[in-house]
């Protein structure tokens, strides 16, 4: 939220302090003050030409604070998120993801910001 809207929520409820009104501006007001959680999941991705398999690691940060670095596990595509999740929900007081829920939907429903990173590498070693 920008200040420019936050001021024309002050004004709106300064002209007409409704119950309505008081309530979305101290919403807002929440909105601008508190920050927003991050979560940072850095991942590396490999490819095994031989088996034609994809692995991956991922490093996990809940606002700078590292929670956690995965092992080398199978998956292809955006795998490594949800290997972050886990380990971010296993680390922390973060509620666990229902059921299939894609992370970014979870982050979404939980008010957190999810900062996704991914690095193909060429050698299993700089996994």
């Amino acid at each position: 939220m920008s200040d420019e809207e936050l001021r024309k929520l002050v004004r709106i409820a300064q002209q007409e302090p409704s119950e309505e009104n008081l309530a979305k501006l101290g919403a807002a007001y929440l909105r601008y003050m508190v920050p927003t959680p991050t979560l940072k999941l850095i991942g590396r991705r490999w490819f095994s030409r031989t088996y034609g398999n994809t692995y991956h690691t991922v490093s996990v940060y809940l606002d700078d604070e590292h929670l956690g670095t995965s092992g080398r596990e199978y998956g292809y595509g955006d795998s490594y998120e949800q290997t972050g999740v886990a380990i971010a929900v296993a680390n922390s007081n973060l509620p666990p993801p229902n059921q299939g829920e894609p992370p970014w939907r979870w982050a979404e429903r939980i008010g957190i910001k999810l900062d996704r990173r991914v690095t193909d590498v060429p050698r299993q070693r700089d996994l």
